[in-house]
């Protein structure tokens, strides 16, 4: 039986001075989608790669009717894991292209290893102390950083979106999207599936299923720890030729039993995301303030604070975000950030940054155990206008370090264990650039106290 798959096509809706997850926040994924309240899966009941795709009658679509070549004969709850399978380099939007020219790793920055090769435009990762996941050519690969040896999780040719990326010490999760055809008409599919990182045996927590191009649901931004997940979304619903009515919210689930539940619930226009997950905690930001929700108690906490607070993240004792306030302006016009972190235990707030050293909208801070780091462009020059290094702090001592000092730039910094990943760029380029410049996920282990 012969299908027609095409790309789920994102949907932006512009509002001044908030934007959409996937122009905000590029580098961890697309915008997002909401579920429709579904049941959630029972993953005990299913068997791996069992999907509602596999339940749905599809048509046969006319072979001169756009279709699609690498799409035909595709089997979705199969074929997204199979990794002898060709997802092909590609030309964004169209068919794989075979005379596409390979690209070449860079070497990795003085005192660190590289971990991996990103050849995705933004380098998306996750990290455990066992596992890192990354998106490279089209497939998602596993890095055994036990063993160093490399797998392909996930193929995700250019007729499958894949927006959001999660993994610890056993399983790797991943939302994604496309459309296909059922019973003659367009459906847009998003789900977000899991593998078993020892067995590669796969299952989706949850699918959604929408009429194309009418409605859309798109989850990311996943993150995830122990048995639990937490992802953002958007539900979009064309209501007239031109016009979209949008629901978010941000929702933890259940890995084991596929329960989701909602932390907020919010309708558009309003900017939130960047949730995180650490022991209880959830946290995320309204743009305007930073929330946390406690997921045995289902209670949420907020700080009033004057100024934007973005890109939060948690090891479940501490949270850090970047802070607006003591600057002009807001999220996206420009200026200084600072990085604060607040204790859940001790109730007590600090800022780690200083005055004099203000960091970028970028510097996407991370947090575990006693350490902060971040990414910093207090030594880029008029000559290296984009260059960046990797800043580490304590808690313990009250001071920071500088950790990387390579040429370039570093991005999106992730703790896991003793060591600190980054993607790592030799030669940036200015925002917006069409070109697409190499980079790399590094390593590097933390210095003593």
């Amino acid at each position: 039986m012969r299908r027609r798959w095409t790309p789920l096509v994102v949907v932006l809706i512009g509002l001044a001075g908030c934007s959409s997850p996937s122009a905000r926040d590029a580098d961890d994924a697309a915008e997002a989608g909401q579920p429709d309240g579904g049941e959630a899966v029972d993953v005990d009941a299913r068997d791996a790669t069992d999907s509602v795709l596999d339940d749905a009658d599809r048509t046969d679509v006319d072979p001169d009717a756009d279709v699609v070549g690498e799409a035909e004969g595709w089997d979705f709850g199969a074929d997204l894991w199979d990794p002898e399978r060709s997802c092909g380099p590609v030309t964004p939007g169209g068919p794989p292209r075979e005379d596409e020219p390979a690209l070449v790793a860079p070497p990795c920055g003085e005192g660190c290893r590289q971990v991996a090769f990103a050849a995705e435009p933004w380098g998306r990762f996750a990290v455990s102390d066992r596992w890192l996941a990354y998106e490279s050519r089209y497939r998602t690969w596993v890095v055994d950083l036990e063993s160093g040896e490399e797998s392909v999780l996930f193929c995700h040719p250019y007729f499958v979106g894949s927006y959001g990326l999660a993994v610890d010490d056993e399983k790797a999760g991943f939302a994604i999207g496309t459309h296909f055809m059922v019973d003659e008409s367009d459906v847009n599919y998003a789900a977000i599936w899991m593998v078993d990182l020892a067995s590669h045996r796969s299952w989706p927590i949850r699918e959604w299923t929408r009429p194309h191009p009418a409605e859309m649901t798109e989850p990311a931004e996943l993150e995830m720890d122990g048995g639990y997940f937490v992802f953002s979304s958007y539900d979009s619903i064309q209501v007239g030729p031109a016009d979209w009515v949008q629901h978010g919210n941000i929702y933890v689930a259940d890995v084991r039993t596929g329960a989701v539940e909602p932390v907020m619930d919010r309708d558009w226009p309003s900017c939130f995301g960047w949730p995180d997950i650490g022991g209880e905690w959830v946290v995320y930001s309204t743009t305007a303030a930073v929330l946390a929700y406690k997921i045995e108690r289902g209670v949420t906490i907020g700080r009033d604070i004057p100024g934007d607070q973005i890109r939060p993240r948690t090891d479940g004792v501490n949270v850090v975000w970047l802070d607006h306030r003591n600057y002009p302006g807001g999220y996206m016009s420009g200026g200084g950030w600072d990085i604060y972190s607040y204790d859940f235990e001790a109730g007590t707030e600090l800022r780690i940054t200083s005055e004099s050293h203000p960091v970028g909208e970028d510097a996407a801070p991370d947090v575990l155990g006693d350490v902060v780091v971040w990414s910093d462009k207090r030594n880029a020059t008029p000559e290296d206008p984009y260059h960046s290094d990797l800043f580490l702090y304590r808690y313990s001592t009250g001071r920071e370090q500088q950790l990387t000092f390579a040429t370039g730039a570093v991005y999106r910094p992730r703790l896991a264990g003793d060591r600190v990943y980054f993607v790592w760029i030799p030669t940036p380029l200015p925002p917006g650039s069409p070109e697409r410049p190499d980079r790399a996920i590094c390593e590097q282990i933390l210095p003593p106290p």
